[in-house]
């Protein structure tokens, strides 16, 4: 059984048809970017409708629901920065 070793062109090709192939799976949006796990808050916490309430956060960050910037968190889904005009509609749309 012979053993032929690759050149460093055909290591490299093999390299990269593996890693397309790897992630051929993952879908990418318009920017290249993975999509956003929009599903950060369980849904069940997220619709029960009770003591939800914007308190201010620490950082800017992107809001769950539109995507703009934001200093506010919901107290009850803080993995979750919201604007106080997306609010109602994250918590009571499925």
């Amino acid at each position: 059984m012979a053993h032929n070793p690759l050149d460093i062109l055909g290591f490299t090709r093999d390299v990269a048809r593996s890693l397309i192939l790897c992630n051929k799976s993952t879908t990418r949006n318009a920017t290249g970017r993975l999509p956003s796990k929009v599903n950060r808050v369980p849904e069940d916490v997220r619709l029960d409708q009770q003591k939800h309430y914007l308190t201010p956060g620490p950082t800017q960050r992107r809001c769950i629901f539109c995507g703009r910037k934001t200093m506010k968190l919901c107290i009850k889904c803080p993995n979750a920065p919201i604007h106080k005009d997306c609010f109602a509609t994250f918590h009571s749309n499925k």
